[in-house]
C-alpha cells in the first residue's frame, strides 16, 4: 500500500469479545494523509489497523483499484498471486499469498462470504497477530468512523473462525 506523510484523526478501540470471551485484540482507525502536509490529498480516506492473537495466516487480497492500493515493491518481490479455487472469488478478486494454501487458511469462507455480502472494494491484509483494511469509499466522517468500526470487528471475527 502507499506510505502516507502522516496520519490523523486516529480512533483506538477494544475489539468485540468472540464468543462471549473477553476481548482480546486492539484497532485503530485512522486517516492516512497521502500529500505533503500543507497539501490536500487527491483523496481522503480511511484505514484500519488491528491485532488479535487468532489472526495467523498471511494473505492480501484487493477488489478495484483504489489509489491507496497502487504499490511499487523496492525491497523483494511481492507475494505471488494466487487463487483460491473458488470461482466467484477469483473472478472479482486479486489474492496474494505465499501459496494457495496460506490464501485458503486466510480466507476462509465465512471471511469471503462476509466480503462479498458487503460489497467490500479495497484492500485487506491478514498476518499473523493482525490485519490491515482499506475500504474504498469510505473517508473521514463520523458515520464513516462507525461504520469501520463495525467492518473491523466482523472482519476479526470472521478471520479467527468465529
Amino acid at each position: 500500500m502507499v506510505s502516507p506523510e502522516n496520519f490523523f484523526n486516529s480512533v483506538a478501540f477494544r475489539l468485540p469479545s468472540l464468543n462471549g470471551r473477553q476481548a482480546v485484540g486492539d484497532g485503530v482507525i485512522v486517516e492516512p494523509w497521502a500529500a505533503p502536509e500543507t497539501v490536500e490529498p487527491l483523496e481522503r480516506t480511511l484505514l484500519a489497523f488491528a491485532t488479535h492473537p487468532g489472526l495467523t495466516a498471511r494473505a492480501a487480497m484487493r477488489t478495484g483499484e483504489p489509489f491507496l492500493t497502487k504499490v511499487a515493491f523496492l525491497e523483494s518481490p511481492p507475494p505471488p498471486k494466487v487463487t483460491l479455487g473458488d470461482k466467484v472469488w477469483d473472478e472479482h478478486v486479486t489474492t496474494f499469498a505465499a501459496s494457495q494454501s496460506e490464501a485458503l487458511a486466510a480466507f476462509k469462507p465465512g471471511l469471503r462470504e462476509l466480503l462479498r455480502t458487503r460489497g467490500f472494494r479495497g484492500h485487506l491484509e491478514l498476518r499473523p497477530g493482525g490485519l490491515i483494511i482499506h475500504y474504498e469509499g469510505l473517508v473521514p466522517r463520523p458515520d464513516h468512523y462507525d461504520m469501520m468500526l463495525r467492518v473491523v470487528g466482523d472482519v476479526v471475527a470472521a478471520a479467527v473462525g468465529r
